[in-house]
Formats: structure tokens, sequence, C-alpha cells
């Protein structure tokens, strides 16, 4: 559990620095209006962090729920697919962000075990 929690927030914090480090338009900006969605212009569009959080969830929960872990790929997968059709996302985008989601998975994991011997 202090495994998603963590990877929740590596992901989150990661995405908002990239961002800003990264300053990539969204691919509807200057092409067409905003999708229907609050997207600031400014705001970078590189990595997914939708994508990121569901693919770090189910790294972690892999281990013990691979049928739930299954899902999260999945609908990291779908997600990622459905806002490079509303044009939020370019697909490299969605890749970066299911990379990313599977390393912070996996450092969640590794940090679990160092959590629990300093209780």
């Amino acid at each position: 559990m202090v495994g998603a929690v963590i990877s929740i927030l590596v992901v989150n914090v990661l995405s908002e620095i990239t961002k800003a480090i990264i300053p990539t338009a969204r691919p509807f900006v200057g092409v067409a209006d905003n999708p229907g969605i609050w997207v600031p212009f400014s705001y970078g569009s590189f990595f997914s962090g939708h994508t990121a959080t569901l693919f770090a969830l189910g790294v972690i929960l892999y281990r013990k729920h691979k049928k739930l872990a299954l899902l999260c790929f999945g609908f990291g997968g779908l997600v990622g697919v459905l806002r490079v059709i509303i044009k939020v996302h370019y697909p490299i985008d969605i890749i970066g962000g299911a990379v990313v989601g599977v390393l912070v998975g996996l450092f969640a994991i590794r940090v679990e075990p160092i959590r629990q011997l300093a209780d």
C-alpha cells in the first residue's frame, strides 16, 4: 500500500517537473480549439501523468494481484490512446508515461522493504 502512495506521489512530481522543463505544446494548440478539457496552453504535454500513474500501480500490484495489475496496464494503454485521439498528448508522451510509470513502480517496490526495516 505504501508503495502505491509513493509511486503516485513520485509520478505526479516528476510529471509536473518534466512538463515545466520540457514545454512541448499540446497537439491541439494552434490547430484546433481546446478539446473540451481544461489544459493551460503553456503547460507541456510530455509525459502523460495519467498513463504513468496507471503503469506504476500496475507494476506494484503485479506481485500479489496479477489480474488487477493487468487491468491497470490495459486501462493505462486505453487512457493513453484516448488522450492521443482527443489531441491532448502525442504518442511519445504516452510511451514516455508508460516507461516512467514502470520505472517508478519498480523504484517503489525497492523502497518498500527499506521502509519496513526501519519500522
